[in-house]
C-alpha cells in the first residue's frame, strides 16, 4: 500500500501501474521449462532486492522510469 501511495503522490501515470501490475508474473513461464526453473524464476521476480536496487538507482541517477517500475514491482510483491 505504501508503494502505491508514493506512486500516486509522485504523480506518476496510473495507466503504467495498470499495465505493469502483473508483469512480474511473466516469471511463471519458467515452469514451462521445469518445476525447478519455474520456482527459481518466480522467486527471483518476487523478492524485494531487485526492485529496491532499481529504485535506488532511479533516485540516484534521476531516472523517473526506473523509480516508477520499481514502485509497481514492489506493489505487485506486496
Amino acid at each position: 500500500m505504501a508503494a502505491v501511495s508514493v506512486y500516486f503522490y509522485a504523480d506518476y501515470p496510473w495507466w503504467l501501474l495498470l499495465v505493469l501490475a502483473l508483469a512480474p508474473d511473466v516469471s511463471l513461464l519458467g515452469f514451462a521449462a521445469s518445476p525447478r526453473v519455474g520456482t527459481a524464476t518466480y522467486n527471483a521476480a518476487h523478492t524485494y532486492v531487485t526492485p529496491v536496487l532499481l529504485a535506488a538507482f532511479g533516485v540516484i541517477a534521476e531516472v523517473d522510469l526506473a523509480v516508477q517500475v520499481a514502485l509497481v514491482w514492489i506493489t505487485h510483491i506486496g
